[in-house]
């Protein structure tokens, strides 16, 4: 039976390739830096529990606020970012 090699595994359907990877690790490190100098604690807050999978009426319980507000911030964020990265 013919041994795999690492570059077969590497490069398997589905998986990214390694300069993909770093292109992709780049990419997430510019978007970080963009959320941490561009978006208030206030935003950072709401993208972490929508990120950890709440929905915008959790969010907005948990932090007192209304879901609109709680939408505008996943808004503005996404024009912050956007302009960064």
């Amino acid at each position: 039976e013919k041994e795999t090699t690492m570059m077969e595994i590497l490069t398997a359907p589905g998986m990214a390739t390694p300069e993909e990877q770093l292109i992709g690790r780049e990419e997430m490190a510019a978007m970080q830096k963009a959320i941490d100098e561009r978006c208030s604690r206030f935003e950072r807050k709401v993208l972490s529990m929508y990120l950890n999978g709440h929905d915008y009426h959790q969010i907005a319980a948990a932090l007192g606020k209304t879901p609109k507000s709680i939408d505008n911030a996943l808004q503005r964020m996404r024009g912050k970012i956007a302009a960064e990265v």
